[in-house]
């Protein structure tokens, strides 16, 4: 890079890009910087003024997570423990349960504006995999309004108690059912011989927010 010439990483910051605050972003803001540094270039300050910036973003912001879903609570009470442990509580202030009901959609929006991210959770044991996008999909319009309300970066679909939890079996859902990826940052797979092991193994940090910023 000739000296005097603006680091493509800092005029990305400078727009205010929200997809350069992830942690491999900051790494390498972090690394150029050190370089420029060192070549005395007159842009190191800027840039290295933009990393930290970015940085606090990135750490400081905790959300009000809603785990939605037409199963019962206790079907997914692994994950508000797992949201509740250490290893979330730097991402997590709070967990709230939101029960989608045939009837109860004005309960739902409300539930949203409460959240500032979003789980959409579906279990197998209902029989099917159909979140949306086939024939008796069960979150079409939910799915919809939470990538609207929060931001698709701040949206996930986990589907749980699944023999299948592979990549190959990932990529079937996503073409079948072309909106989770669409309208969410990301789709977990959790199988069923999973529940033999600790469950606060399964989702890791990057799993769930990785993207959101």
């Amino acid at each position: 890079m000739a000296s005097g010439e603006l680091p493509v990483y800092a005029i990305l910051l400078k727009t205010g890009n929200e997809e350069i605050c992830t942690a491999e972003s900051i790494f390498i803001i972090r690394e150029v910087s050190i370089a420029l540094y060192i070549r005395h270039d007159q842009y190191w300050d800027m840039l290295l003024s933009y990393f930290f910036l970015c940085l606090s973003q990135f750490v400081s912001e905790k959300y009000r997570v809603g785990i939605f879903s037409r199963s019962a609570e206790e079907e997914y009470s692994w994950l508000q423990t797992l949201l509740r442990s250490k290893g979330f509580r730097d991402r997590v202030q709070e967990v709230r349960p939101c029960y989608i009901s045939n009837s109860g959609y004005r309960q739902f929006t409300q539930n949203v504006s409460q959240c500032t991210f979003g789980i959409l959770y579906h279990t197998k044991n209902r029989g099917r995999i159909n979140i949306t996008d086939v024939t008796d999909s069960l979150y079409d319009k939910e799915l919809e309004y939470l990538s609207e309300k929060l931001g698709k970066k701040k949206v996930v679909v986990v589907i749980d108690d699944l023999k299948d939890s592979g990549s190959e079996q990932k990529i079937r859902i996503l073409e079948n059912q072309p909106s989770i990826g669409r309208l969410a940052q990301n789709l977990i797979l959790i199988g069923s011989k999973d529940k033999m092991s600790n469950k606060t193994d399964i989702i890791s940090h990057r799993d769930l927010f990785a993207n959101s910023m």
